[in-house]
């Protein structure tokens, strides 16, 4: 029996350390939830399904002035990336 986890040991790190094992479940889980929004999107659009008020709650102007913060968010810190590579670069 010593042999048996022994080998469902050496299974489990070999799933840990493979290039593809994690990123394949992250598109799988990716791909799951895109399929619930869609399906919940889609059922509100048919007015299958209603929301609570709470949810739309906001103006158009609000929603683009989230979205611009975000957006503003990720070129800030895709700039801080760029930069701090530049920089790490002529060190190495």
């Amino acid at each position: 029996m010593p042999g048996v986890f022994l080998e469902s040991d050496r299974r489990r790190e070999a799933l840990r350390t493979t290039l593809w094992f994690i990123p394949t479940l992250e598109v799988l889980a990716a791909v799951a939830l895109f399929s619930v929004t869609y399906a919940l999107d889609r059922a509100v659009y048919r007015g299958t399904l209603t929301i609570p008020s709470w949810i739309i709650g906001g103006t158009p102007d609000a929603a683009r002035q989230i979205l611009t913060a975000i957006a503003a968010a990720i070129i800030t810190v895709v700039g801080v990336v760029f930069s701090i590579t530049i920089v790490a670069l002529p060190l190495a």
